[in-house]
């Protein structure tokens, strides 16, 4: 019989707390060595309001930063982006940003076209972001290029990231959205899926390949399906992570997403992507209405604790 858990940790130090109450936790934490990715200053802030813009200073964002790392210790902070200002101004200052930022070794910045490229490679910055998805019309209606474009151009940044004498030891993150579903065409064919994740590792040869699920919709069986052909085709589930947003108005959520989140502890997949914000997802397909919260560290701990007991 399971233990029950009446007070989950709200943060790294009750989180630490908790697993060093009994041996075991500890034991299995160490096994499992999970890896976290805060996205909250780029997915969580891309959707803000205008009239909010004015909270996000760069010196705020500063505090959030250090608020961020002192509380709950992210493995990797996304910082920003270089997108259109006209789009997102909240990441007109995300060079500055990051040249203000400790931990730079820890740092990304989402780049989303070569033209973009040169300038974050001569801030410093050393890890990148990358965005692309499993469908062509989401792919249009977001960046309008198509999925081949849009795979000749990460190939090409690839290429000059990997040849500049200015970058060392770089690390690429490339998001694949609309993991199952895509607003616009519906469900994606896992077949579809799986050849795209394939395609991205064989290729493109990124540190970490990150299934979003876009829409919220990603049911266990299919995630199960997805990530067990990926496998087979030759993926290593250690280059897989997950961006995962969750759809509170469904009242089997949380069984979903735990059964989703344990078989990850289960076949290797340890890398999660994490917000302070329950804001978060792509507003250009999506509509500001429609988006769905990101996985916050309130609802990992939970998963993780309880994934932790259930083992025990």
């Amino acid at each position: 019989m399971n233990r029950i858990v009446k007070n989950y940790p709200t943060c790294y130090k009750s989180l630490t707390k908790f697993i060093g109450s009994n041996e075991s936790y500890k034991n299995l934490y160490m096994l499992l060595n999970p890896v976290l990715f805060d996205t909250s200053l780029r997915d969580g802030l891309q959707n803000i309001k205008p009239n909010e813009l004015g909270k996000y200073t760069t010196e705020n964002k500063i505090k959030l930063y250090n608020k961020i790392t002192d509380n709950h210790n992210p493995d990797e902070l996304e910082i920003g982006s270089v997108v259109s200002e006209k789009f997102f101004p909240i990441f007109t200052d995300s060079l500055e940003l990051f040249s203000q930022l400790d931990n730079k070794n820890k740092n990304y910045i989402l780049v989303p076209s070569f033209s973009k490229l040169h300038s974050v490679i001569n801030s410093g910055c050393n890890n990148f972001s990358f965005i692309s998805s499993v469908s062509e019309s989401f792919q249009l209606a977001n960046t309008k290029k198509t999925l081949e474009t849009t795979k000749n151009e990460i190939l090409e940044m690839m290429f000059e990231i990997v040849s500049n004498p200015v970058t060392l030891n770089p690390k690429v993150k490339i998001y694949l959205s609309c993991i199952d579903t895509c607003p616009t065409e519906g469900k994606i064919s896992n077949d579809k899926i799986v050849n795209e994740i394939i395609y991205y590792d064989k290729v493109c040869k990124p540190e970490i390949i990150c299934l979003s699920d876009t829409c919220a919709t990603l049911q266990y069986d299919n995630f199960v399906n997805i990530i067990t052909n990926t496998y087979k085709g030759g993926v290593s589930y250690e280059k897989i992570s997950l961006h995962l947003h969750v759809d509170v108005s469904n009242p089997n959520y949380y069984e979903n997403l735990q059964k989703i989140f344990n078989h990850s502890m289960e076949v290797g997949i340890r890398k999660f992507d994490i917000s302070l914000f329950e804001t978060g997802g792509c507003t250009m397909t999506l509509g500001k209405s429609n988006t769905k919260p990101n996985l916050s560290y309130e609802l990992y701990y939970k998963l993780l604790v309880d994934y932790i007991v259930s083992k025990v």
